[in-house]
């Protein structure tokens, strides 16, 4: 009975509060979607997606309890990652990085919000560059996005645009951790990585995957809660403690 009611929820969010200005993600014909739905099965969408509306109209068709896509972009992103007889072909190479309170030695948001402010700094000093998008994971941290970090891999060769995507990140991550910097390593160096598409809800915790303007004013409950506190306390006590944190 309670997925019923979540179930209902999220569809009002999508009809009522989400449009095609909160898909925010370029160059959406070239990334994979992958939605979870409730009930727990995940569905590879099958279109090429070719417009925010495009991809607007598939997340009202499913209304998914989770809904991620493909931060790299792909020549073929229907099937990339389906079968290794063919070498996918990667036609961009973000660098971006998960931040989440349970890889912290002390679990509190405050904690996951001052790593992060470390992350960007660090990056900023040794790379010049600063955030193209944060957005709040919609659970217990954040995704950290640079979007053309490595535009020179363009000239290799497809299998070794992947190979040394990895390599450039697994030395990024040593970096990061001779600073005490945390990061979820798997993710970061992981050119197949789906992340949560922003301004969808998270399906454990009812929370939107909010836009973060400024990291220090960000607060959960203003910024990235849509339902009552009495909904999260009876359809998503997950996330009574992340709106209890600030």
């Amino acid at each position: 009975m309670s997925e019923q009611l979540q179930i209902k929820l999220f569809q009002e969010y999508y009809k009522h509060n989400f449009t095609p200005k909160d898909i925010i993600i370029s160059d959406l014909k070239f990334r994979h979607f992958r939605f979870q739905l409730f009930g727990g099965g995940f569905i590879r969408i099958k279109d090429v997606i070719e417009s925010p509306i495009h991809l607007y109209e598939t997340i009202i068709r499913y209304t998914p309890k989770n809904a991620y896509y493909t931060p790299v972009k792909w020549l073929n992103p229907v099937y990339v990652a389906k079968t290794k007889k063919e070498i996918d072909v990667m036609l961009s190479f973000p660098l971006y990085f998960d931040i989440d309170i349970k890889h912290m030695p002390k679990k509190s948001f405050p904690t996951v919000k001052n790593n992060t402010k470390r992350l960007i700094k660090f990056v900023e000093k040794r790379y010049g560059l600063t955030p193209d998008l944060i957005v709040f994971s919609g659970r217990q941290g954040f995704h950290v996005y640079y979007w053309n970090f490595d535009s020179d891999l363009i000239n290799l060769s497809p299998l070794k645009r992947i190979v040394e995507f990895k390599k450039r990140r697994e030395l990024i991550i040593h970096k990061l951790l001779k600073e005490g910097i945390i990061v979820d390593s798997q993710i970061t160096i992981d050119p197949y990585r789906i992340l949560r598409i922003p301004n969808t809800l998270h399906g454990r915790t009812g929370l939107i995957a909010s836009v973060v303007i400024d990291i220090e004013s960000f607060n959960i409950r203003e910024d990235a809660a849509p339902f009552d506190i009495e909904i999260y306390k009876k359809l998503f006590p997950e996330a009574i403690p992340l709106l209890q944190s600030e």
